[in-house]
């Protein structure tokens, strides 16, 4: 193998598809939201737009390469690993919810990815569509244990609102105030 052979492997291993969408989550948490800018992400790795063009497409790809991996990542995922755990009652399910997403550092993205969306229409699209999930899989464990549709629904809006723009409101919030504040709407609220 020659030397640009060498060097072309070493770019193609050191830059993967996963690795540019993570950057595009870090650049998005760094940049409070602003929009993705492939020239900004490629500097940001030392290769050239060439490398971003072996992986995806088009920036349009690009953008839905990252909201699915975000979505996969911070709500499929999150939610078979929740289907998976026994949990004794919802609330006790809740609060392993919060734990779960705070030790796997799954809120972190939430305020860029809803920055983000302030300035793109076709993430906000998939935000909405991807707290739906959230809230439906919420609703649906407290239905299941018989709280009403009305509640269910009501409960599940303000819990994802809190947990997913709880880094609007309280930016400097610790794992343990953010853990007393979600325990205390699962107390109060259900």
């Amino acid at each position: 193998m020659t030397a640009a052979q060498e060097k072309t492997a070493k770019k193609k291993e050191r830059f993967t598809k996963e690795q540019w969408i993570e950057t595009a989550l870090e650049h998005l948490s760094k940049t409070g939201g602003a929009k993705i800018h492939i020239e900004r992400l490629a500097e940001k790795l030392g290769v050239t737009k060439g490398s971003f063009y072996w992986h995806f497409e088009s920036r349009a790809d690009f953008v839905e390469t990252v909201l699915d991996y975000w979505h996969q990542k911070e709500t499929e995922d999150v939610i078979t690993h929740m289907q998976a755990q026994n949990f004794s009652n919802v609330k006790e399910a809740l609060q392993a919810l919060v734990n779960y997403l705070l030790d796997n550092n799954l809120i972190a993205n939430e305020v860029p990815v809803r920055s983000w969306a302030v300035q793109e229409s076709r993430v906000a699209d998939r935000v909405q569509k991807t707290d739906a999930i959230r809230k439906r899989f919420i609703m649906d464990q407290l239905i299941a244990e018989g709280h009403d549709q009305a509640k269910a629904e009501y409960f599940a809006s303000v819990f994802t609102a809190y947990v997913c723009g709880n880094g609007f409101v309280l930016p400097r919030a610790s794992r343990q105030e953010i853990q007393e504040r979600t325990s205390w709407l699962i107390q109060e609220l259900l």
